[in-house]
């Protein structure tokens, strides 16, 4: 089936939104083809259009409006969608992209999202032939693909892969803080369950190996905490497993000095305890969270950079292989690649 466009950019105004929309007008229309923006506000966007000097369409597109999201949706053989917290506003965009056999791609980061995703759309999805991908964002892109590449031509030797992070953070969007808190709102009992995208045939590893608290890695010599982003990673990372039919499982840490991982502990710790109060969690959502659509400068981010360690052992303990994955880029800036060029994926 032709359509009018190559991919639509939903969610394009706000923060992650507009990197993947200043991503994808470096690259030019040789390598993307006709592409569109879309949103509700059209002064918005033609804003955003201006400021990048995009050659490209604006499209009126109303969550809230199925017929609006349909007309979007059969007009471009991808849809790249930025719009969160998807938790509360991103269903509707998937079942439109079902609806029109549209291939989807997000930037989500709320596991219990994709959980449900997964739970509505994975057969009807797979049976039209439309790609449904989650997670294209810093989270959990770089998991996805150091555990890809640490597992090659290991086969059923490995029995775990362990990432270790390290990560200089230019501090969160609103868009970000905001699914957090959606996170939290909208959980279910499912979705503490650490194998919860898995799917419903896949093996299971005995228990769950997520690491808690400060904890001493012998083979790597490693001071490391928990991973924040390893609540999303580590379940992504599980379901790609079990669908490639790899053996073992995958856990996720930050690694850092004494100083540092033990105050992301506590941090950690502290913002759970906060975000399990549900008059607090309003509370600081009505009036501490940073606005929507904004968050690090560019300058910020330009002082960012990330590195992950990738480390796939034996039974024994043994360690059979490691990957470095590392930029000078932030995780921001990243995602807009990220995301663009699983988008870009999808068209081949």
């Amino acid at each position: 089936m032709s359509r009018k466009f190559s991919l639509v950019v939903l969610g394009a105004t706000g923060y992650t939104g507009k990197l993947v929309c200043e991503y994808l007008a470096r690259l030019g229309p040789g390598k993307v083809g006709p592409w569109a923006i879309a949103g509700r506000s059209k002064e918005k966007l033609d804003a955003l259009k201006k400021e990048l000097g995009l050659d490209v369409a604006v499209l009126s597109a109303d969550i809230a409006s199925p017929s609006s999201l349909d007309k979007v949706c059969a007009g471009t053989t991808v849809l790249i969608s930025c719009a969160g917290p998807f938790t509360r506003i991103g269903m509707p965009v998937v079942e439109a992209c079902v609806r029109c056999r549209t291939h989807y791609v997000d930037s989500t980061g709320e596991h219990n999202f994709v959980r449900q995703v997964i739970e509505r759309f994975h057969e009807e999805a797979k049976k039209q032939g439309v790609a449904l991908v989650s997670c294209c964002a810093f989270d959990s892109v770089p998991g996805d693909l150091g555990n890809y590449a640490v597992r090659q031509g290991l086969g059923a030797q490995v029995e775990e892969v362990k990432a270790f992070y390290q990560l200089s953070s230019p501090g969160l969007s609103g868009g970000t803080a905001r699914s957090i808190f959606a996170v939290h709102e909208a959980c279910d009992p499912a979705d503490r369950d650490p194998y919860s995208l898995l799917p419903k045939d896949a093996p299971r590893p005995p228990t769950a190996p997520t690491r808690r608290g400060v904890w001493y890695d012998v083979s790597e010599r490693k001071l490391t905490g928990p991973f924040v982003m390893a609540a999303t990673n580590e379940r992504v990372v599980r379901r790609t497993n079990a669908l490639l039919g790899y053996g073992g499982t995958y856990v996720e840490a930050q690694e850092g000095t004494m100083g540092t991982v033990v105050g992301a502990t506590i941090a950690g710790y502290l913002t759970a305890a906060v975000l399990a109060v549900p008059f607090l969690r309003r509370y600081i959502a009505e009036h501490w969270l940073p606005p929507a659509g904004t968050g690090p400068t560019q300058s910020q981010r330009e002082l960012s950079w990330y590195k992950c360690v990738f480390v796939a052992v034996d039974k024994s303990g043994k360690v059979l292989r490691r990957v470095i994955l590392s930029d000078t880029r932030d995780g921001y800036t990243a995602s807009g690649l990220y995301i663009a060029e699983a988008a870009l994926s999808a068209l081949q």
